[in-house]
């Protein structure tokens, strides 16, 4: 893993209605939100996790444009507790500059 890169953080309840659904991905893309976000600085030795109900927009570029390197790992939401967890987290994620479009 290599570079750095910022990832902008909102929860999907904040994000309306799904631009579209990208099956080969698993991802869905929204328009910006109307809300503030969080911005995530990631460098070299960090990681991150993200939940069900978050919505991330990465690869946003921190000071100059680099090439960059990592690992991302999907594990399904029932090794994490199940429906029943997935459903608590879109109730409680807190709300975290406005990108493009996010995906979740």
């Amino acid at each position: 893993m290599s570079g750095s890169e910022g990832i902008r953080w909102a929860a999907v309840k904040q994000l309306g209605t799904p631009k579209r659904y990208i099956e080969e991905k698993d991802r869905e893309e929204f328009d910006a939100p109307p809300v503030d976000t969080s911005l995530l600085h990631l460098y070299p030795g960090m990681f991150a996790i993200f939940l069900p109900g978050d919505a991330r927009c990465p690869k946003i570029v921190l000071a100059q444009p680099e090439s960059l390197r990592k690992v991302v790992v999907k594990i399904p939401v029932w090794l994490l507790g199940g429906q029943d967890m997935a459903r608590n987290v879109l109730k409680t994620n807190p709300l975290g500059e406005e990108p493009s479009h996010y995906e979740s």
